[in-house]
């Protein structure tokens, strides 16, 4: 049987995770210089301390609810800490530099995926299905077409336009409802057992793990096959499309 839209992960599967460093000094440099008019003793090691506290709680919603808070959230939380809340302006600022942080310091594209993109998109529709956590959907497209990929995304699913994150169905089923395909015609290639992988076992898609950039679940998943490499992925595809024919899979 073979599948008629291939949807991707973000992290550590289209994008590494280069500098995160860079992206994380800018948010603290920029968070520090925000505040400081208005909190007298504000220090980069304060700042540090109230982005630490958003992404351990931002992870914990993440993990147990199945879903991602939206940058605003972050943001409030933070100046609520600070006695700062009410303050709108500074809520848009805060907001967009954390929003936009990924556009100041990039990360990479993974090894191959700009070479076997065009081939993938040349005999599948292609989707995107991610989980979001600074960088909303809209930004991270900016990024896309910065890397001259964009074009090649015809299906959209971003977490913190749904509501819900992986391995909720309702992330899968906006790519296959937006493709008007039933949810087995869908192969998703991600580089997490937890939600990549598991969300899509879980609704009858077909899965490849990418363990490329990530290599946490390597030894151990359930997917339908394991990529370490994106020159890898097009004949991967083919093999579980064969199996699936032939009722082996």
């Amino acid at each position: 049987m073979k599948f008629r839209v291939i949807s991707l992960d973000l992290w550590n599967t289209i994008i590494d995770s280069s500098n995160t460093e860079a992206r994380r000094a800018h948010r603290i440099s920029g968070l520090t210089r925000l505040l400081s008019p208005h909190v007298p003793d504000m220090s980069k090691e304060k700042s540090e301390q109230l982005i630490k506290e958003q992404v351990h709680w931002f992870d914990l919603i993440w993990k147990n609810e199945h879903r991602t808070p939206v940058t605003a959230d972050l943001t409030d939380r933070i100046l609520d800490r600070v006695g700062l809340t009410g303050n709108q302006e500074l809520r848009r600022s805060v907001t967009d530099l954390f929003e936009e942080g990924i556009l100041v310091a990039p990360p990479a594209l993974t090894p191959g995926l700009a070479d076997v993109l065009p081939v993938l998109a040349s005999d599948y529709r292609i989707g995107i299905i991610s989980d979001t956590h600074f960088s909303p959907g809209r930004v991270v497209l900016s990024l896309l077409e910065r890397y001259e990929i964009r074009q090649y995304i015809s299906f959209l699913s971003f977490s913190d336009e749904n509501g819900v994150s992986k391995p909720h169905p309702a992330m899968y089923h906006k790519i296959a409802d937006s493709a008007r395909i039933p949810v087995t015609d869908l192969l998703h290639i991600g580089d997490m057992e937890r939600t990549d992988i598991t969300g899509a076992r879980a609704i009858g898609a077909g899965s490849i793990l990418y363990a490329g950039a990530n290599l946490a679940d390597l030894k151990s998943n359930s997917a339908d096959a394991v990529a370490t490499h994106w020159n890898q992925v097009p004949d991967l595809i083919h093999s579980i499309e064969n199996r699936r024919l032939t009722g082996r899979i």
